[in-house]
């Protein structure tokens, strides 16, 4: 199998999901030098863990080879990091953009679907004209979340961590334009890790949801919110696996999600 090394922004972090092969993995995906949207899979759960971990906007150098095992034209496997930038203090939204604008913005979900069947793309990102709301799939509960105690040992002796698993869904209300209306699901590990955090501040459901829908709608709508969408791997239904949301010119640059 022929390998290459290629230099990537990382712009995807989804909620970790268990396997039975590689215990727990993300979905990760990142926009090349050249220009290519790129997945990443599998890649560990541990590798976004501690204090020398994967961050979103991570410039990585990596060997990869094309995936056997998902059809998908973007999905690679990833054999080695082989460098990652320092990580910054501040975040370089500038520099993100630059590394965005190497594949564009497609103008509207329908837009991808038209790629998709073209040319199977199947990862893209689009600006909606209007975000209307996030909703739950189900009133929130703390039974949504199945919490992982075990610590269990692979071959090798290492620990491998449990993942809580997530079984409510959040979905996104938006438009593309006048003629469209989308409901479309939610996977960016910053909402689900913040819903599975909020559980272990608060007791009260309705707080707990209070805190969510402020954060990742009413917050997020007063900045410059991108969706990056993904299809299915197994059928080309499109969801936001990623959140991109650079400031507005009216919103202050040294505000983040931290403040609230």
């Amino acid at each position: 199998m022929n390998s290459e090394i290629v230099d990537l922004m990382l712009m995807v972090e989804t909620y970790p999901q268990p396997s039975r092969k590689y215990q727990n993995l993300v979905c990760s995906a990142g926009i090349t030098e050249d220009g290519r949207w790129m997945r990443l899979y599998p890649v560990k759960f541990e590798l976004f863990l501690g204090d020398e971990r994967i961050h979103k906007y991570d410039l990585l150098k990596l060997k990869v080879e094309k995936s056997q095992s998902d059809h998908r034209k973007e999905s690679y496997k990833v054999i080695r990091i082989l460098e990652r930038s320092p990580p910054k203090k501040e975040p370089d939204w500038a520099e993100r953009e630059r590394w965005l604008a190497k594949v564009g913005i497609d103008p509207t979900l329908e837009n991808l679907e038209v790629r998709y069947r073209k040319d199977f793309t199947s990862l893209g990102i689009i600006k909606p004209k209007e975000i209307r709301d996030l909703i739950s799939e189900k009133p929130v509960s703390q039974e949504d979340i199945q919490i992982s105690k075990e610590i269990q040992m692979n071959l090798f002796n290492d620990r491998v961590l449990r993942v809580d698993e997530i079984f409510n869904r959040f979905q996104y209300v938006f438009s593309c334009d006048q003629k469209c209306s989308h409901k479309i699901m939610c996977e960016d590990w910053e909402l689900l890790e913040a819903y599975r955090k909020y559980w272990e501040i608060y007791e009260d459901p309705s707080t707990v949801w209070e805190k969510l829908h402020d954060r990742f709608f009413k917050w997020l709508i007063d900045r410059d919110l991108h969706f990056i969408m993904g299809t299915h791997s197994h059928y080309p239904t499109w969801m936001i696996i990623g959140l991109h949301y650079p400031p507005s010119p009216s919103v202050p640059v040294n505000r983040s999600l931290s403040d609230f």
